[in-house]
């Protein structure tokens, strides 16, 4: 009987040499990539922001649901989406973000991500005919912060004093109603309508008495219940104040039917926006 014998091969455990022009290229071409930075100034608080376009890979996240997605689950994929392209400043807190600075630089975000235009299906609920509409990124205006008269007088005795919304006090606000929700049992309306008036009561800073200012941490509940309970054209008052002291973009777009007359206005700010 023949044994066999088997060969051993040995392996080799030297590194594998890479040249020296290689490791340089591999470790330098991050370097190229700040051309994709760009830089933004607030219209609100005039920081300015450096930011990155956004991935493929979390671009892919706003791309692939399906079906209506609900305004705060829209709303808390761009608190993710701030975290992942904002570059600096590096103490820069997305969460202390106005709304209306917030809307700002989704845009700018957009543009630098997918484009200055944007392309989507609409099915008119006229007519039901199918339409591509188009919107032009380029050509919505932006308006300036304009620092005045932030108080608001309700009656002889009665004024208050308004601020903007950061999206912290707004994200308090959505707190509370899903609390209430919960508590109260309300319906989709009835929690829109609480909704809407916490909102409005969220932008009020002070209650001014002829005693003075009141706290300046005002329960929320209680400025809800000052709008509650002052007449309509007083509650009017404190909305004409928003209208006018509005700022940034105005991100909605007017959409016609070109096979019938009808003519909508819509938010864009939805996941369409991205795609």
């Amino acid at each position: 009987m023949v044994k066999t014998v088997s060969k051993v091969t040995k392996v080799s455990t030297k590194k594998k040499l890479v040249p020296k022009e290689v490791v340089n290229r591999q470790k330098n071409f991050k370097d190229y990539l700040n051309v994709f930075e760009f830089l933004f100034q607030l219209p609100g608080s005039k920081e300015t922001v450096k930011f990155k376009p956004i991935s493929i890979g979390a671009l892919k996240g706003f791309l692939t649901f399906e079906g209506e997605v609900e305004p705060l689950e829209i709303t808390r994929m761009f608190d993710n989406l701030f975290l992942e392209v904002i570059i600096s400043p590096e103490d820069f807190d997305p969460i202390n973000m106005y709304v209306y600075d917030r809307y700002a630089l989704l845009l700018e975000i957009r543009k630098k991500t997918k484009g200055e235009t944007n392309q989507f299906e609409m099915k008119c609920p006229n007519c039901k005919g199918q339409s591509v509409q188009s919107v032009d990124f380029e050509k919505i205006e932006s308006k300036p912060l304009i620092d005045g008269n932030y108080i608001v007088q309700l009656t002889e005795h009665l004024s208050v004093k308004m601020r903007h919304m950061t999206r912290l006090q707004e994200l308090e606000v959505y707190e509370v109603s899903e609390q209430l929700k919960v508590e109260q049992e309300l319906t989709k309306s009835e929690l829109d309508t609480e909704v809407g008036l916490l909102l409005e009561a969220q932008t009020i800073e002070e209650i001014i008495t002829p005693d003075g200012p009141q706290e300046l941490e005002f329960p929320l509940f209680d400025k809800k219940y000052l709008l509650e309970n002052i007449p309509q054209p007083l509650y009017q008052s404190v909305g004409k104040w928003h209208e006018e002291n509005k700022f940034g973009p105005d991100l909605t777009v007017t959409v016609n039917c070109p096979h019938c007359e009808f003519e909508a206005t819509e938010d864009i700010t939805d996941l369409n926006f991205f795609s």
